[in-house]
């Protein structure tokens, strides 16, 4: 949960923790990221009854909320609006 951002993204590459880079801030896929993370997190807050899994997953849920999923198909890379 160290990773979160303070908008409620995960990095989806390691290689941005380690080099510091910001670019993948707006990756907001269906695997990548917070809507990556969020299962787990709900996962974490229903066995663990820690409310700091509840508070990283609802920072992700409206991060999910207002960028939109990623609409991908073959060869087609869209934001929904």
């Amino acid at each position: 949960m160290t990773l979160q951002s303070p908008a409620g993204n995960f990095p989806p590459d390691m290689a941005d923790v380690r080099n510091g880079s910001k670019d993948s801030e707006d990756l907001v896929h269906w695997c990548h990221g917070a809507p990556g993370a969020i299962y787990m997190l709900a996962k974490a807050y229903l066995h663990f009854k820690e409310e700091k899994y509840l508070d990283a997953c609802i920072r992700c849920g409206h991060l999910i909320w207002e960028k939109g999923l990623l609409r991908k198909g073959p060869g087609r890379k869209e934001f929904k609006s």
